[in-house]
């Protein structure tokens, strides 16, 4: 989608827990040969003790207060998240929006888009300003907590894992000068017949949880593990040949939409996912090559993968690390399961840093 710097992002907000997990002997691997990508390296994950809505309420507060900000002025409020948000059937979009304020003016909307979530969510704020021109700003907020019984947080067999946390996010029309960092572009791949290899050949069934007693992150690593094609079969080669070329299908279509060259000099990081390692090589191995002015950032070894989170919490490491001067370009990219993916640009404003 061609957005040309109309729509930006003026506020951003993290919040993790203090508690802390430390990787378990199962998850100490072998370092894997790889495709120079930068790897994303664990000994700790974050554990929440609240419930995710309760973490994007915080998030969300931050947000609005560093934006200076009125809940009541929100004309959307889009939640994404991955996995269980602390109630069966429940809008918790509609409790974070009473929590901090909405009014019923504000519309409450919740996004299962897995890992790429965010990026999801932002398409959607990002045409609803641009379609309506009466529409106030739109607040993302992304929250998971990936615990037990449910929720297998570490990878086997090598340091990576889900943290809990809490992104936000408030979507506001470009401000010009005020702008911290404008979105150029946003594009999206999918590769909807490669759904299988996080379904496997489980039934369909009436209930959570019917069939299976945790949920280990889908990967390479687990696909023949009853969560998809057995390996070496045709099946498991074309869903790996998918997930090397959706990405760079999605980056090609974002530069494009952005109108920028591969070697523009302005485009000065490409931020990875905070992903496992074998899905890192596998996805994103040379996908990048041709942006010979770009340095490839992986952040998040305080979080580790904060499912649709990662794409606001690696906005704000690059401000907080000083990555960006105004009138640079960073290109995050995400990763959702089905499998599908999902790239953005944005240029840094003057406002940038905050």
């Amino acid at each position: 989608m061609k957005v040309g710097g109309k729509i930006a992002l003026n506020s951003v907000a993290l919040w993790v827990p203090e508690g802390r997990e430390q990787i378990p002997e199962s998850s100490c691997g072998p370092e894997l040969p790889g495709y120079g990508l930068p790897v994303l390296r664990l000994t700790a994950l974050p554990v929440a003790e609240i419930a995710p809505p309760e973490m994007a309420v915080l998030a969300a507060q931050s947000c609005l207060k560093q934006a200076n900000a009125d809940a009541a002025d929100v004309s959307m409020l889009i939640h994404a998240f991955t996995y269980h948000q602390g109630h069966d059937a429940w809008p918790a979009a509609h409790y974070i929006a009473d929590q901090i304020g909405a009014t019923s003016d504000t519309v409450p909307l919740m996004l299962q888009q897995f890992c790429n979530g965010g990026l999801a969510a932002l398409d959607i704020a990002t045409k609803s300003l641009l379609a309506d021109p009466d529409a106030g700003p739109v607040l993302i907020t992304t929250a998971d907590r990936f615990c037990p019984p449910g929720w297998h947080r570490w990878e086997k067999g090598r340091p990576g894992g889900f943290g809990d946390g809490a992104t936000a996010a408030l979507v506001t029309r470009s401000g010009g000068d005020l702008d911290v960092i404008t979105l150029l572009s946003i594009a999206h791949a999918a590769a909807p017949e490669s759904e299988r290899s996080f379904r496997g050949d489980r039934e369909f069934t009436p209930a959570p949880m019917w069939n299976r007693t945790s949920i280990d992150s889908p990967s390479i690593a687990n696909m023949a593990e009853g969560g998809g094609a057995p390996a070496g079969t045709t099946e498991a080669l074309e869903a790996v040949m998918a997930m090397r070329q959706g990405p760079r299908r999605c980056l090609e279509q974002a530069l494009a939409d952005a109108g920028l060259d591969v070697a523009d000099p302005r485009i000065r990081h490409v931020v990875l996912p905070r992903i496992d390692q074998v899905l890192m090589d596998v996805m994103y191995g040379g996908v990048f090559d041709d942006l010979v002015h770009a340095e490839i950032l992986v952040f998040g070894t305080e979080t580790g993968h904060l499912g649709p989170g990662d794409a606001v919490a690696n906005l704000i490491d690059l401000r907080e690390g000083g990555y960006l001067r105004p009138g640079e370009i960073v290109v995050l990219v995400t990763v959702g399961a089905g499998w599908s993916w999902s790239t953005a640009v944005f240029e840094a404003g003057s406002g940038w840093p905050l």
